[in-house]
């Protein structure tokens, strides 16, 4: 994962940089395309909710918050009257503690990676006083999820002819296995830029992720640098 984000990274700053050398050759532009950039805090707050009484019976540190970092790249294109849409692409990854019913102590210290994938269709409309810009935005968002679980051990269950129970474990194989799915939401968000000059921008943005499945499931705040073409 940490490949894929400095590649990403790369890229975001090669397109920065190429978008830089046009905005000098064509500084007459009407400035009503933006793309921005960052990377930051994310928060997963997927399971912190679940109920108590499931808590009790699982590995407790798998019902926490998990932090961990995230990037974007986002364009959007602003309308005569301060509306704007855009679109908008994210990668995320945090760490998550293994858990099952019967081993809980024995993962309790080992964890699995997990990625998030994020596409975005962004609605927003801004208000600028000088060299400060507030953007409020949302839209749908569609995220893919992948991590790993572990899924190597089988419980049966029986009586002997006495009345006892008894049961047999079985260790199988493939005990972790990689899983991804999908899931729809909203992504409400906010963010901030202070223009350097006619077209360049640094800033902030915050946005909160709410899925189908889960509710208020994400937290990202990142720094930004936009560009104003």
């Amino acid at each position: 994962m940490n490949k894929q984000f400095n590649k990403m990274k790369k890229i975001l700053f090669i397109i920065i940089f190429c978008i830089s050398i046009i905005q000098v050759g064509y500084s007459q532009n009407a400035n009503n395309i933006t793309i921005k950039a960052g990377r930051g805090y994310f928060g997963d707050f997927t399971m912190y909710n679940i109920s108590p009484d499931i808590n009790e019976i699982y590995n407790p540190l798998y019902f926490k918050k998990y932090q961990g970092n995230s990037i974007f790249f986002e364009v959007s294109h602003k309308m005569p009257n301060n509306y704007s849409i855009g679109f908008k692409i994210g990668k995320a990854e945090t760490k998550r503690p293994y858990n099952d019913y019967y081993l809980t102590e024995l993962l309790s210290n080992n964890y699995s990676l997990v990625t998030f994938d994020f596409y975005e269709i962004l609605f927003g409309y801004d208000w600028q006083f000088g060299r400060h810009r507030f953007t409020l935005n949302a839209g749908p968002v569609f995220n893919k999820y992948a991590d790993s679980m572990y899924d190597g051990i089988v419980i049966n269950e029986g009586t002997d002819e006495y009345g006892t129970k008894y049961g047999t474990i079985i260790l199988s194989e493939p005990i972790i296995i990689e899983r991804e799915w999908w899931d729809f939401g909203m992504n409400p968000g906010i963010s901030y830029e202070f223009f350097l000059n006619k077209s360049i921008g640094i800033g902030i943005k915050a946005e909160a992720y709410f899925l189908a499945d889960y509710g208020f499931a994400y937290l990202s705040i990142s720094p930004t640098i936009c560009i104003k073409i």
